[in-house]
């Protein structure tokens, strides 16, 4: 019978995966596997993370095809960081103590995962903007600024309307390059 004597072996030395930057808490990144050549309970592994600065990945060991599935356990950000490199280990959950003192019945290896770019909404520099006009203002009076920026990028140009009402639409316009509100 098939006694625990091998150790658990990466096929691969290096992973590449990729994830959205839109991706929720919990998505699949990717799956690793290392193969043992015992059989039934002494193939059984655990995957970990060994080396993970950021915490924003987590991983789980498939107990019928013995993969180790990385998920995102944050959120990530393309603007603030693009690329991530962590190292996964993969040990035999059952070990022989026999055979303990031959070798280490684990393996490693590295995953690198880039984030893929969202095109994200424009982002008002304020959350409210409080804005004040005499009564009786003249036509094309300014009542005030309002700014946004695009996360993706800084220096893209972001565009303005007022939405909603067709009253407020009567009364006020905005200059759609700019952002300033007039009467």
């Amino acid at each position: 019978s098939d006694v625990n004597d091998n150790p658990p072996e990466f096929q691969q030395r290096l992973y590449y995966m990729s994830v959205s930057e839109e991706a929720p808490v919990g998505t699949t990144v990717g799956k690793v596997l290392a193969e043992d050549r015992d059989i039934g309970d002494n193939a059984a592994m655990d995957y970990f993370i060994e080396a993970d600065s950021s915490g924003v990945f987590d991983i789980i060991t498939n107990n019928e095809t013995q993969e180790g599935i990385i998920l995102l356990k944050k959120r990530v950000d393309y603007e603030r960081q693009r690329r991530y490199s962590i190292q996964v280990k993969a040990v035999n959950r059952y070990i022989d103590e026999r055979f303990l003192k031959e070798e280490l019945f684990e393996d490693t290896t590295i995953v690198k995962i880039n984030v893929e770019d969202a095109d994200e909404p424009p982002v008002f520099t304020l959350e409210n903007y409080m804005m004040e006009i005499v009564e009786g203002a003249m036509n094309g009076a300014l009542v005030g600024l309002v700014t946004a920026r695009d996360p993706d990028d800084d220096g893209s140009p972001v565009r303005y309307s007022i939405v909603h009402s067709t009253h407020l639409k009567r009364l006020f316009s905005i200059n759609e390059h700019n952002g300033a509100i007039i009467t």
